[in-house]
């Protein structure tokens, strides 16, 4: 669960990563690790006081599930440097729900010994965010609207009052740490972490200084497999059902998005259909799941052994 606490909200004085709840005159730039509630706290389609950067699954549930107009959502695209506001952003995949990212912040001068050209900070039309040598487009007529004008954000020389280290906000009033030249911040949102993460190629070798981690499972007392050993375990529990009663109805908890892997994973390995609601069918169309995923969907409730729930599912709820 995520904690709602500003100081470790804000990241380099710059931006707030699941913040929503704490926004601020300061920030005009908003990270989105993902789409689940606990995150989005304070986050609405009403929402105007900045931009908010996520992955493409993500933006398009901001979009298109919240109503959050598209003008004000930037897509970070996956394991790809994008230089906002000074500073070089890299979203990771978290291995979490679909579109759920960790956030790699870089803050100049980087490792390679480059300086931040400022990103989406300069105002006027030059506000789009820098990614892979080209601009990221932001819809529409948000060009300007926000963004710190020069040197506004960290790692940008500013001569306001109230700005320190290279353009960086003070920041007493939030109790956020500040920044420090050439550091390098990991933020992993919720995050199932496995071996193979430390292997991608922004991590792989790389000193990380600064660590957000999220420690809903750190206590030693949970122990959790693989997520693929978990699926395996659940699909052999439910071969057992089918074989004393080969009727048996499964009723799968779900959040609004996540648990896709398990309830999809398990109807694939037992040869099963999917029964889920039209609401759910529409949030699934927008995950960009692989195709062969959503052809285990029944389009009839009847067709199908697998039903897909909400939370806060009660003994009655078993019963055909």
């Amino acid at each position: 669960m995520a904690v709602q606490v500003e100081s470790v909200k804000w990241i380099a004085d710059t931006f707030l990563v699941d913040g929503f709840a704490f926004q601020s005159p300061r920030c005009t730039h908003y990270m989105l690790t993902h789409y689940h509630a606990d995150h989005t706290v304070g986050l609405n389609r009403g929402f105007d006081a900045g931009w908010v950067y996520c992955s493409a699954v993500t933006a398009d549930l901001l979009t298109h599930d919240m109503g959050l107009p598209p003008r004000l959502v930037r897509v970070l695209e996956m394991q790809q440097p994008t230089v906002v506001c000074g500073v070089r952003v890299t979203a990771l995949p978290a291995n979490h729900c679909p579109g759920a990212v960790m956030l790699l912040f870089e803050l100049p001068p980087f490792a390679d010994g480059s300086l931040s050209s400022g990103g989406t900070c300069a105002s006027g039309n030059s506000g789009g965010a820098v990614s892979g040598g080209h601009t990221l487009g932001h819809g529409g007529g948000a060009s300007g609207a926000f963004g710190g004008g020069s040197g506004g954000c960290c790692g940008i020389p500013s001569s306001g009052r109230g700005r320190r280290n290279g353009g960086c906000h003070d920041n007493s009033d939030h109790g956020g740490a500040a920044c420090v030249p050439g550091e390098v911040i990991l933020h992993t949102g919720d995050c199932r972490w496995q071996d193979w993460m430390a292997e991608l190629p922004a991590l792989r070798g790389r000193r990380v200084d600064t660590l957000y981690l999220d420690t809903t499972y750190a206590r030693p007392r949970w122990v959790l497999p693989p997520q693929r050993d978990a699926v395996v375990a659940m699909a052999a529990a439910m071969a057992a059902a089918l074989a004393e009663q080969p009727d048996t109805l499964f009723l799968m908890s779900s959040y609004h998005v996540g648990k896709e892997r398990a309830y999809f994973g398990a109807a694939a390995a037992l040869g099963l259909k999917v029964w889920v609601t039209l609401r759910k069918r529409r949030v699934l169309g927008l995950l960009q799941l692989p195709p062969e995923q959503m052809a285990l969907l029944a389009e009839r409730e009847e067709d199908a052994q697998i039903r897909v729930v909400g939370g806060g599912m009660r003994p009655d709820m078993l019963h055909r």
